[in-house]
């Protein structure tokens, strides 16, 4: 979907939602939903400010009436950083999402890495010892 559709979309969708913070309206209209996750892309490189590099960028979002979790992606110079902002009466642990997501995390990585072969040093030693 192109950037400008995917705006418009966006402003579509969450439109009743923004009208009814700006007025003071929340919790008039249940939404259609109670799990919002964003994917933001951040900037690809480092940035500086005054020669000071920026280590890292945290997303930081809301949570609407009626939602349950908002959960957050941010990239930043080859990175990604989460955020979980959910709601204490519908998810009394929300420690746990992060930790869960941590773990799947690193089982992706462990999944996803390049298997090296093993030179035939390698593979005596292995046999050896088995």
């Amino acid at each position: 979907m192109p950037r400008s559709a995917l705006g418009n979309y966006t402003v579509l969708v969450m439109s009743p939602y923004i009208l009814e913070i700006l007025f003071g309206l929340g919790g008039r209209i249940r939404p259609g939903f109670n799990l919002i996750i964003s994917n933001v892309p951040g900037p690809d490189k480092n940035r500086y400010y005054n020669r000071a590099k920026m280590e890292a960028m945290y997303p930081l979002s809301m949570i609407v009436q009626g939602s349950a979790l908002n959960i957050t992606r941010l990239s930043y110079a080859g990175t990604m950083n989460f955020s979980y902002l959910g709601c204490r009466k519908t998810l009394p642990h929300m420690q746990n999402p992060a930790v869960y997501s941590g773990a799947a995390l690193v089982e992706l990585e462990q999944l996803t890495k390049p298997k090296r072969k093993l030179s035939r040093k390698t593979k005596a030693a292995a046999n050896c010892s088995s």
